[in-house]
């Protein structure tokens, strides 16, 4: 799912910078950029978008002012001045970065926005031989890919196998959101609130039972451990 973000800082080299830091992010898009709330209250009028990244001093108001008069858009506030957790939390802000921001510190805040635009859509499409389908994210409980023919199947509750049509697991990861699903291996995403519990030498046994009924288990590669781990809470050894 690409996310369209709205940039707004009156600071020209802290603009040019955070676009950078986004233009690099896969899955979202820089549709516009402001200098000011004047020109942002009247350019975005005919904008889509879902994210707006903001500082809170601008030259004629506060991007808390701003965020005001948005309905149903994230906003992240960029700021070298305190933003009171009570305001930011009062506008439903996602999260409050003091500048100067590192690359670092704000891809984890846009990634706290796209889980939560996708969790809140509650769905993805991907394309099927039907066609372009829609899957409740609940429903999904692990993608895989066949190493024979590399098509990619989707393992829903209802028990059926739903073959996409070609599309990369990194592509397929881009649409769902990552504080749930997790390439746990080569072949495989699981949706991790399917995880039941850990079994010897990383072995992931998950709530779905084979044809003769025994508990679907998968194994987590060593590359993709630590970010699994991670996402179900659980520390390193």
């Amino acid at each position: 799912m690409k996310i369209n973000c709205v940039i707004v800082d009156d600071e020209p080299e802290n603009l040019k910078y955070l676009q950078q830091i986004v233009e690099d992010i896969d899955g979202v898009e820089i549709v516009k950029s402001f200098t000011d709330g004047a020109s942002f209250i009247a350019g975005i009028k005919d904008l889509k978008f879902e994210m707006c990244i903001m500082d809170n001093r601008l030259p004629d108001t506060t991007g808390l002012e701003l965020a005001k008069r948005l309905k149903n858009i994230k906003v992240i506030f960029v700021s070298a001045h305190e933003v009171s957790a009570y305001d930011a939390f009062d506008v439903q802000a996602i999260d409050v970065l003091k500048k100067p921001v590192t690359k670092e510190r704000l891809e984890q805040a846009i990634r706290k926005c796209r889980n939560k635009i996708i969790n809140e859509k509650g769905y993805v499409f991907f394309k099927t031989a039907e066609g372009r389908t829609r899957f409740k994210l609940e429903d999904i409980i692990y993608i895989q890919s066949d190493e024979h023919t590399a098509n990619k199947f989707i393992i829903t509750k209802s028990d059926d196998d739903i073959k996409t049509l070609k599309m990369s697991l990194s592509d397929m990861l881009l649409k769902l959101p990552g504080d749930a699903f997790c390439q746990i291996s080569k072949s495989i995403i699981l949706n991790t609130r399917y995880f039941k519990t850990f079994g010897k030498d990383d072995l992931v046994y998950i709530e779905l039972k084979d044809k003769k009924g025994k508990a679907k288990s998968f194994y987590v590669g060593d590359t993709y451990l630590p970010s699994f781990k991670k996402i179900i809470g659980v520390e390193m050894d």
